[in-house]
């Protein structure tokens, strides 16, 4: 399937590249981020939610009970000591049906919880955690303001505030001391290697920056090395930086007290992971 992706972000991306040979990176990375999109339209299926099943609809469960109500009918039409001890039985029966169903689904969650935490898809380990355990979600709030518009303002007042204020800077052309004449680092383009092992570091089931590339698309679809390393090298050499990258999605997290106060947030931000790959 990556593979298939691949060639559907190659094929909606390049022929454009041709006919724009001008274009600004930010322009650039948009056509790229607008490929990479209808590519996993047309190519990833999507995934139906599965209706949580109760452990009351397995099969043993639903089976075991019938036989219970079997039992129970034969015996109130005649209550003789055989008929009462076979309705015994099935009572006995069913509750260890229910119980052996139970653990099973209990020792798949731990597996599934295990397999996530090596996998360092977090969320999802605390997810089945708080499933298993019967812990409540987070509190969920409302911050205060009369319209959409209001409180979009108090979101952007508040996360202001804990970001601070731009630098002041005094002299713009203040030479700096040279410490180190010599630190054996590369200042020339990245190349394949260097790539390569920057995309190691890559977790999958992270969440994406506002270009909403995942990592699996940079992990997986291999043939879209060469692109992505122009766009690495564009900014190192040329400057050329797509806004895009400058773009953070801040995600509000409840701390205590009152959620309707912005004070009682902090915020998480999520930036390109392509800008990461970058930095590395």
């Amino acid at each position: 399937m990556h593979k298939t992706e691949t060639v559907e972000v190659l094929n909606r991306f390049q022929p454009l590249q041709e006919q724009e040979p001008d274009e600004s990176a930010t322009d650039r990375y948009g056509r790229f981020i607008i490929a990479t999109e209808g590519a996993a339209e047309s190519v990833v299926p999507i995934k139906k939610r599965r209706r949580k099943t109760r452990h009351s609809e397995d099969s043993r469960v639903t089976e075991a009970r019938d036989m219970l109500n079997r039992a129970y009918g034969t015996y109130r039409k005649d209550t003789k000591e055989e008929n009462g001890q076979v309705y015994c039985l099935a009572k006995k029966k069913l509750k260890e049906t229910y119980i052996a169903v139970e653990e099973e689904d209990l020792n798949s969650k731990i597996r599934e919880v295990e397999k996530s935490h090596v996998n360092c898809k977090h969320g999802q380990s605390w997810k089945l955690i708080n499933d298993i355990t019967n812990r409540k979600t987070t509190r969920k709030g409302q911050l205060e303001g009369s319209t959409q518009e209001e409180r979009i303002e108090n979101w952007y007042n508040h996360f202001k505030t804990l970001l601070g204020d731009p630098p002041s800077i005094t002299e713009e052309d203040e030479e700096i001391t040279t410490v180190f004449e010599d630190l054996g680092i590369r200042d020339g383009p990245f190349d394949q290697e260097e790539y390569e092992k920057a995309r190691k570091s890559l977790v999958e089931g992270k969440a994406c920056g506002e270009d909403g590339i995942p990592p699996e698309v940079l992990k997986r679809c291999k043939g879209l090395d060469t692109i992505i390393l122009d766009f690495c090298n564009r900014a190192l050499i040329e400057g050329e930086k797509p806004e895009q990258w400058s773009l953070l999605n801040i995600i509000p997290i409840p701390k205590s007290g009152d959620l309707r106060l912005g004070s009682n947030y902090r915020g998480i931000s999520l930036s390109s992971l392509v800008a990461k790959q970058d930095l590395q």
